[in-house]
């Protein structure tokens, strides 16, 4: 209930990409990049299962009510669409990364909110500067910085 205020300190390193960036921007390199997966819903939702169930490709096919063959076919093809690897870190990273930023856009996506430390979605929006927050109601507020601490 209530306000829940995170420090930027606690972020992790994906939050913080977010919060330097903007979320605005990453979405648009999300959509930019994952735009030739826009149109195939099926492989946005096999790629975001698979990060929604760490990877387990049986666990995220079960979810999918799908066979696990099948979800690794819909992987292969997002692989080939996107000229990435999922073995690779930079092409899994980047995966993740855009999901996530397509979910704070659109809400169609459901890979692992970045900030996993909370259940509820964070406001990565918040004005960076110290001094900004004068101007703000702080019941709105999802981000503070603390100048004391480093």
């Amino acid at each position: 209930p209530g306000p829940r205020l995170l420090a930027y300190e606690d972020f992790d390193f994906a939050m913080r990409l977010f919060s330097e960036v903007g979320a605005g921007r990453m979405t648009r390199w999300a959509q930019e990049f994952l735009r030739p997966l826009l149109e195939r819903p099926t492989l946005l939702q096999g790629l975001s299962a698979y990060f929604q169930h760490s990877q387990n490709m049986n666990a995220a096919a079960d979810a999918l009510s799908i066979h696990h063959n099948s979800l690794r076919y819909r992987l292969a093809k997002v692989e080939e669409l996107l000229n990435v690897s999922l073995r690779e870190p930079a092409g899994l990273s980047s995966l993740f990364l855009a999901l996530t930023a397509l979910e704070h856009e659109t809400g169609t996506a459901k890979a692992p909110r970045v900030g996993s430390r909370s259940d509820h979605p964070i406001d990565v929006d918040a004005p960076y500067h110290v001094h900004d927050h004068a101007r703000l109601p702080l019941d709105g507020l999802g981000v503070v910085l603390n100048p004391d601490r480093r």
